[in-house]
């Protein structure tokens, strides 16, 4: 089962970056999946921390 979820979470990483999702768009295709998966809890908090809690400098450094 894990593994499948992985297998999920990385298909829909390779969409989002092959289509240049938004990252609603990108929300809307996790929500449709209708499960969870790993990438999922790391892209809607850790992310998003990230984003809207560091320097310049440090974007550079932790989102590539």
């Amino acid at each position: 089962m894990i593994q499948r979820s992985l297998a999920k979470g990385k298909r829909l990483q390779q969409l989002a970056e092959q289509h240049n999702w938004s990252q609603e768009d990108y929300h809307q295709a996790n929500e449709l999946i209708g499960e969870p998966t790993p990438y999922g809890l790391h892209a809607t908090m850790f992310l998003v921390t990230l984003r809207e809690q560091t320097t310049p400098e440090q974007k550079k450094l932790l989102l590539l």
